[in-house]
């Protein structure tokens, strides 16, 4: 797991930008009121957990294939292909012998 940012609120101030790695460490929901950004490799074999979080989450997969398991069925991503989960309860299945790199840009949300 590569972190490419985490903002700690939106909208983010110009003026204000800093350097939001320095000490941090992974934590898969950002801030809140905040997002991430980061970029993940799974490996063939990966074993899948379903979790959920208090996010909108924009994926994009960089190269390989994957499926995304949810509790009503399935769907296979491959290279180009991107999803939007809002707070579903889901796991990620690496497809083939090749890995699976995403993107992903997670944003704080609320479930009321």
């Amino acid at each position: 797991m590569n972190t490419l940012w985490v903002g700690n609120e939106v909208p983010v101030d110009f003026y204000k930008n800093a350097e939001t790695l320095d000490g941090y460490n992974f934590k898969l929901e950002p801030p809140h009121g905040g997002f991430n950004a980061f970029s993940i490799t799974l490996e063939p074999g990966f074993k899948p957990d379903f979790h959920s979080t208090n996010t909108i989450d924009f994926i994009f997969v960089i190269s390989g294939k994957v499926e995304l398991l949810l509790e009503g069925g399935s769907t296979i991503l491959s290279s180009g292909d991107s999803v939007v989960q809002r707070g579903t309860n889901h796991a990620w299945r690496v497809i083939g012998e090749e890995p699976c790199t995403m993107a992903a840009v997670l944003i704080s949300a609320t479930k009321s």
